[in-house]
């Protein structure tokens, strides 16, 4: 996905990317999109309003139980946390 955007000085731009990944080996390409669709299909059910408070949760608690705090480098302390993100990224959920 590619996505461009021309912003004036203070304005923003706000990009939200919604994925499910499951890993099924043994699982025909087609039953997967019809399980994927399926998933996504009782998830937009619920409403964004219930999947960003979900998000946000479940973030809160990751940070709550995994930030490390560096004291006196914000260069290092920004490479930890962007470290953490990519192992949350990383975890099959």
């Amino acid at each position: 996905m590619t996505i461009t955007a021309a912003l004036e000085p203070g304005e923003r731009l706000r990009v939200v990317k919604v994925r499910r990944l499951r890993l099924v080996a043994d699982r025909s390409a087609p039953a997967l999109r019809d399980q994927v669709a399926a998933a996504l299909a009782g998830r937009e059910s619920d409403g964004w309003d219930a999947l960003a408070q979900e998000q946000h949760a479940y973030l809160d608690d990751f940070w709550n139980r995994a930030d490390v705090e560096v004291d006196g480098d914000a260069e290092i302390q920004q490479a930890v946390r962007f470290s953490l993100f990519h192992v949350l990224q990383a975890e099959p959920g």
